[in-house]
């Protein structure tokens, strides 16, 4: 399906498995540059692999988002890696 996201810079917490994963996968389909932000480095890095074997352009963030300062850094990383989240 075509939704009119492709180019947009997507910000996906808790992206490394489960439904946050699908959804990463899924705006990668569509065209997004996709950040992921997780806390665990390890399953960041196989998700960021996993979807950039795909095609996908896609940047990883190790952070909590459920502080703070994590939040900050998980925005920081966006705009670091593809610029301001849409």
């Amino acid at each position: 399906m075509d939704l009119g996201i492709s180019g947009k810079v997507a910000l996906v917490t808790g992206g490394s498995k489960g439904i946050g994963l699908g959804v990463a996968h899924q705006l990668a389909s569509e065209g997004c540059r996709v950040v992921i932000v997780a806390r665990k480095q390890a399953t960041l890095d196989e998700a960021v692999a996993a979807i950039a074997a795909t095609g996908g352009r896609v940047a990883g963030v190790s952070a909590d988002c459920t502080a703070k300062d994590g939040i900050a850094m998980a925005v920081a990383g966006a705009v670091a890696a593809f610029g301001p989240p849409d």
